[in-house]
Formats: C-alpha cells, structure tokens, sequence
C-alpha cells in the first residue's frame, strides 16, 4: 500500500475496524491510523463520516452514546486529520456524480463529491463499489 505523502480520505469503514478488536481487520486498520498519526499521508474525514461512525457503533454494536461521543471528541481535535464540511460546491459536485453515476450508492457519491471539490486523490476503503469511479485512487488495505 503506498500513500506516502498523499491526500487521503478516511472511509467509515477504517474507523469501525480499527473499533472493534474481534474484527478480521482490526489489525490493519489500527496501522491505518497510526500511519495518519505519523503523518505518512494527509488525512481527511467528513462530516459524513463522523455520522455514520456514530450510528453504526450505537446501532449496530450497542455503544453507550457517551463513548461514542469521546471517540469523535478525539477525532475532531486530531490536528493531523483534515475535517471537511458540506458547502455549495460539494452540493453542486454531487448533483453533477449522481446524474453521472446513478448506479453508485448516494453516500458514496457524497464522499467523492467532498474529493473531488478538495482535491483529494485517494479513499482508503473497504468499499469496492468506489472502483466504479474512473478518477478516484481506491486503496483496500485488507485485499
């Protein structure tokens, strides 16, 4: 995996697992964010991101909101991680992404969105389906 000084964005996906230690790529995605820590490569997360971290740990796993709540406490002050906010250009982006990608799930296309409109080159990501989108780098770093 070679992100060495590149601009990634940080899919959901890499926070669960490096979340939950009984997963298969808790390992991997715990180096994930140490390499961010390090300052391999720069990282960003979403707004979006921060929001489906929360619902899938307090849906999904059960976390009591209070823990969730220190781990985005944690996130959002990590000066090594960029936070990226919606505005009228990510809008605009994504309106264009799904009259172009209308088979791509629509969370999907809004992290892209956020991409393009910053001019992040690579998803760090589980999350095949982003493979659809000729110029986006996808980096898997569990396969």
């Amino acid at each position: 995996m070679i992100i060495s000084g590149k601009k990634c964005l940080i899919d959901t996906n890499i926070f669960i697992y490096a979340q939950d230690k009984k997963s298969a790529h808790f390992e991997e995605a715990s180096k994930i964010l140490r390499y961010l820590n390090e300052e391999k490569f720069q990282a960003f997360i979403t707004l979006q991101n921060l929001l489906e971290y929360s619902a899938v740990l307090t849906r999904f796993y059960k976390y009591p909101k209070k823990d969730v709540v220190s781990d985005l406490k944690i996130l959002v002050s990590n000066p090594k991680i960029v936070k990226l906010y919606p505005s009228d250009k990510t809008t605009v982006e994504f309106l264009k992404l799904m009259e172009k990608e209308p088979k791509i799930y629509i969370y999907d296309l809004y992290l892209v969105a956020y991409m393009k409109v910053y001019g992040i080159e690579v998803i760090i990501t589980d999350d095949m389906d982003f493979k659809q989108i000729k110029d986006i780098e996808v980096i898997n770093p569990f396969g």
